[in-house]
């Protein structure tokens, strides 16, 4: 595979944790998931007699109390919530119609309650099971499943979906690990004003992910991936298309210099020499970022400026820009390209 790049190409070997495409999205079960887990509703009065539940309580109250359900953050906050509002009670009393030995009994009896904001206090309502139900808006299926855990471990059910060991489709190591040498042999190049510590990479315009999945699989013939796992493992801080910003005779002058100064200390030479290389490279890229300090000078009084004029109405910020540069005459004969031009901006 050819290597992308010019002398100051540096190795793509930073990988980071999420790739940014889907750093917001997720996958497409991570959505499901969250969707599902934000988007109770408050289900239709239950018609209690005993407790007279929705009639205790106002539409906003009700309202108030499934949308901080909602906001909750994930399943497990959800459930130590609802667990704190059950109580667990022992049977005091059995009056079984049928025969104890046929009849279904129970263990425990359960107290639902809401707490329900009044003013700066807090008060809580008891209510029956239905309207616990609706007014948080899950089902019997998980209301039954947290009343099994409280009594029978004291603490509520613990969220185990995607947990399992048991992943028939998932990539082995040498796949990953292949994946990720291929993305490491493409080489980059970061920005050329760039002061901060930054690990983007900058990748040729004309690649993609496509691109880079159907060049791995022209090098590994043999381990087969889709290309969604392509991309999930494809987690890399680049980009494609090299940054939009030219190079001075100065800086090009003083990369060649760098680089041959690097050349020069790899050999065997006396102590003599290579000390003076050594202080000649320091020199070197002082002077670099110094002409760097004073080219960002511009940006930094260009922004300064910006702020100021929207403050005060005494202050005027002018800028210009060639939009655009036309050759002139402007021919699409071969010959004409090649010769000196007059060019004028647009």
């Amino acid at each position: 595979m050819s290597d992308y790049g010019s002398s100051d190409n540096e190795p793509l070997s930073v990988l980071v944790n999420k790739n940014k495409k889907r750093k917001i999205c997720g996958r497409q079960s991570d959505v499901h998931k969250h969707f599902n887990n934000h988007s109770f509703e408050t289900g239709p009065s239950c018609n209690c007699k005993r407790y007279r539940c929705f009639e205790v309580t106002t539409p906003e109250e009700r309202a108030h109390i499934v949308s901080e359900f909602n906001k909750m953050s994930n399943r497990n906050e959800q459930n130590n919530y609802c667990c704190g509002l059950i109580s667990v009670n022992g049977i005091q009393r059995r009056r079984p119609r049928q025969d104890e030995r046929v009849a279904n009994l129970r263990d425990n009896s359960y107290d639902f309650k809401v707490r329900i904001k009044d003013g700066t206090s807090v008060k809580e309502i008891q209510i029956c099971q239905l309207a616990f139900r609706n007014m948080h808006g899950i089902t019997n299926r998980i209301l039954i499943t947290l009343k099994k855990y409280i009594s029978s471990e004291g603490h509520s059910l613990k969220d185990m979906r995607s947990k399992h060991k048991n992943r028939r489709h998932a990539l082995s190591k040498e796949q990953c690990e292949s994946m990720h040498e291929h993305i490491k042999s493409f080489k980059g190049r970061k920005a050329h004003y760039s002061l901060m510590k930054s690990d983007k990479i900058y990748l040729p315009e004309d690649l993609n992910v496509k691109r880079m999945w159907n060049m791995y699989h022209e090098k590994y013939s043999i381990r087969k991936v889709s290309y969604e796992s392509y991309r999930r493992v494809n987690d890399f801080n680049i980009k494609f298309g090299y940054p939009r910003s030219d190079t001075c005779s100065f800086c090009d002058s003083s990369n060649v210099k760098k680089e041959f100064f690097k050349n020069e200390l790899q050999k065997p030479i006396s102590n003599e020499e290579r000390l003076d290389l050594e202080n000649r490279l320091k020199g070197l890229e002082a002077e670099i970022k110094l002409h760097k300090l004073q080219a960002n000078t511009f940006y930094d009084r260009k922004r300064k400026a910006k702020r100021t004029y929207k403050k005060q109405t005494d202050f005027e910020a002018i800028r210009m820009d060639y939009s655009k540069n036309l050759p002139t005459p402007n021919i699409t004969t071969n010959d004409v390209y090649y010769k000196r031009q007059l060019t004028f901006s647009q």
